[in-house]
């Protein structure tokens, strides 16, 4: 709370310039809602595929595997209007952060690989949705659900 609303200038100054920076040390990938993202396996269907695709704000499909694991990303304008998807249409992926991994850290890992989201994975894994540049300043904000709720979902996946 004192980083996200100090009580006066004093506290504000105090805590520094950089507060927001210090919060995202302090706050998870579990602690915040991911971003939906819609995924699809080699094999399926290429027209339902690039259907649901477009349907999404994100602009890219997430190909997994059999297993939910990520493969790579197909821009939505790149999936074929008919025939199945193949593991070779996926370009290479944003960075993988777990559950516990912190929102200072997620930031970074996306900056370095010049990408708008990372793919959250759970411990075997599989792709469980996306923190996005967006969802992280959301987190920022105050009255912010990761602010009201610290506790919440302190159990690691």
């Amino acid at each position: 709370e004192i980083l996200s609303e100090p009580a006066s200038d004093f506290v504000a100054r105090f805590v520094g310039a950089d507060r927001g920076l210090k919060r995202l040390s302090l706050t998870r990938v579990r602690d915040i809602a991911l971003t939906p993202v819609v995924m699809a396996r080699p094999g399926d269907d290429a027209a339902e595929a690039r259907a649901r695709a477009r349907a999404d704000p994100f602009e890219y499909l997430l190909l997994v595997d059999t297993e939910g694991a990520p493969i790579g990303w197909v821009d939505q304008d790149n999936v074929p209007i008919q025939g199945r998807l193949t593991e070779g249409m996926a370009e290479p992926m944003s960075p993988m952060l777990e559950p516990r991994t912190t929102l200072k850290d997620a930031l970074s890992m996306m900056l370095d690989a010049d990408v708008v989201a990372g793919i959250v994975v759970d411990h075997r894994g599989r792709a469980q949705g996306l923190v996005t540049i967006e969802a992280l300043a959301a987190a920022l904000r105050p009255g912010s659900p990761s602010e009201r709720s610290p506790a919440a979902g302190s159990a690691d996946a």
